[in-house]
This record gives structure tokens, C-alpha cells and sequence, in this order.
């Protein structure tokens, strides 16, 4: 795979819509590290994953992710220990563009999960880019 540097601008533009400087992604490094047979695996496992939860019922954006739960050791006071949540994936699923990583530090219940969180956050990468 190729490891770019991170980067929150793809370009800037006058109140007109014409383009004022661009922002083409750095290569940091390449690495090879996996097998295609190996890559398979993990692509559609994670695959799978979007396909089966609940969040992305009715999904119009073919994204791969995992969700991921760690402990804390913060606890509240009537005990309850605080997690963090995670949901972890690519999009678009047949060729990615984007690795999103939606954190929730210390959690009981949150009002949105991290894999809801993803989702909308793909959904409008599609609306803007024009993907899938």
C-alpha cells in the first residue's frame, strides 16, 4: 500500500468557483507487507461487517470497516466503566480513497454509534465526490 500524509484540503477556490491552489497528496512511504490472498480476507471480512450491522441498514455507500471496543479503566461514580468505541474502515469499498476512524473516548451510551458516525461521514464524502 502507499502511506500518504494526512491532509484535510484537496484544493481552494474564489467566491466563483475557480481554483486557487491544489493540493496534490504526499507519498510518505510504500510498504508490502500483505499477499493479495491476505488482503482478500481482511477486505471482505470487513465488508461483511457493514453489510451486517444495524447502522448501515439501507447503506447507499459500499464502505468496509470494524467496529472495535477497548477499556479504560475510568469508571463512573456509581461504577459503570467508561469505554472507548471505535468503528475503523475505508470507503469506497472497491477502491479506497478515504481511512476513517470515528473515536468515542469514555462512553457509557453514546446518542450516535462510532459505525453511525462513519456512516453519515461516507454518505457525504459520496455527495461531494460523486462516488458510488
Amino acid at each position: 500500500g502507499t502511506v500518504y500524509r494526512y491532509t484535510l484540503l484537496d484544493h481552494v477556490a474564489d467566491s466563483g468557483g475557480n481554483t486557487i491552489a491544489s493540493f496534490a497528496p504526499e507519498v510518505r512511504n510504500t510498504i508490502d507487507v500483505l499477499d493479495t490472498g491476505e488482503w482478500d480476507a481482511i477486505h471482505s471480512g470487513m465488508r461483511m461487517v457493514v453489510e451486517n450491522t444495524s447502522e448501515f441498514n439501507g447503506f447507499p455507500v459500499a464502505a468496509a470497516g470494524k467496529t472495535g471496543t477497548a477499556q479504560t479503566g475510568q469508571f463512573t461514580p456509581s461504577g459503570q466503566e467508561l469505554k472507548n468505541l471505535w468503528f475503523a474502515g475505508f470507503w469506497p469499498a472497491q477502491e479506497p480513497q478515504y481511512t476513517l476512524v470515528v473515536l468515542q473516548d469514555a462512553q457509557l451510551d453514546p446518542p450516535y454509534s462510532s459505525a453511525a458516525v462513519f456512516a453519515r461521514i461516507c454518505e457525504a464524502l459520496a455527495l461531494l465526490g460523486g462516488e458510488e
